[in-house]
């Protein structure tokens, strides 16, 4: 049974977005730029926390969803195609016939 697409694409936010949040507490464990003095040292820890762990875990939940639909149409590794086909993985082969153009009057 196939998921869902919305399914697919939260499970991908999800786990960008603990990646960003991740990579904040990295940054701030490790004081990078001196990020974490700033925040900590200032009145606004909370606004600033919050703000820092939402926008970071935006981007990084944009980006892999970005890149979980990017990933749709490819094949895993030692998937072969059907024997005779050589569309890539989820790709059909359109035809369009045109009429050829009218030179001059």
């Amino acid at each position: 049974m196939q998921e869902s697409f919305p399914r697919y694409l939260f499970r991908n936010a999800l786990a960008g977005a603990a990646i960003g949040v991740l990579v904040v507490a990295a940054i701030l464990v490790f004081d990078v730029g001196g990020v974490g003095t700033l925040l900590f040292g200032g009145d606004d820890t909370i606004v600033g926390l919050v703000l820092l762990v939402w926008f970071f875990g935006l981007t990084f939940a944009s980006v892999a969803m970005g890149s979980a639909v990017m990933a749709l149409g490819h094949r895993p590794k030692g998937d072969r195609p059907d024997r005779g086909s050589r569309a890539p993985a989820g790709l059909i082969p359109a035809f369009a016939v045109a009429r050829p153009r009218r030179h001059g009057p």
